[in-house]
């Protein structure tokens, strides 16, 4: 993991601190959740981009699509991963035949878990939620300068999670009230 690493890296001139991380699952993610629309993760990383003129986009995604949206809507500031395997369908890459994903499951998992690693490198992310969104926060271990859209398609900011913790507070409260009461 770490010479792979350190090798993308090189190859692509990784700079975390100059980078815009963005980490888009599709397929049959909407089987699971809502899915927020791809065009919503390319808005907020253009804002990004204006506010940070000399950074670069690193789009991450399952769907080939959704990767070639951002390289033409923001041509040269970004890019991908070419090792990375995409799809035009709707199946996820994991159940997808070793032939047709072009890696075998055990390299598929090595290059997820770099990948993980370095988009939680980044200084500016913009996440889904999914495993691989929680494995990228995880590793990241802090909020700051963090987006994510949530299970209803809508973008989670600061004020919604301290809202999200405060409701959770409080029906834990009303429920224990309730218990006390019977």
């Amino acid at each position: 993991v770490r010479e792979l690493l350190a090798e993308w890296k090189s190859r692509y001139g990784v700079d975390p601190e100059r980078t815009i991380g963005v980490c888009y699952r599709g397929t049959d993610k909407q089987t699971e959740i809502r899915l927020a629309q791809p065009h919503q993760y390319l808005r907020l990383a253009q804002q990004l981009l204006d506010q940070h003129p000399g950074c670069r986009v690193w789009i991450q995604t399952d769907q080939a699509q959704v990767r070639d949206l951002f390289c033409r809507e923001l041509g040269d500031r970004c890019w991908f991963l070419s090792e990375m395997p995409v799809t035009h369908g709707a199946q996820t890459l994991a159940k997808l035949p070793v032939a047709e994903r072009g890696v075998s499951s055990y390299e598929f998992g090595l290059r997820i878990l770099v990948t993980t690693v370095l988009l939680s490198e980044c200084r500016w992310l913009i996440n889904h939620t999914g495993n691989m969104g929680l494995w990228i926060a995880l590793y990241r271990g802090h909020w700051e300068r963090a987006w994510q859209f949530g299970a209803t398609g809508r973008l989670v900011t600061e004020f919604r999670r301290t809202w999200s913790r405060r409701r959770r507070r409080l029906v834990d409260e009303v429920r224990s009230w309730k218990k006390l009461l019977s």
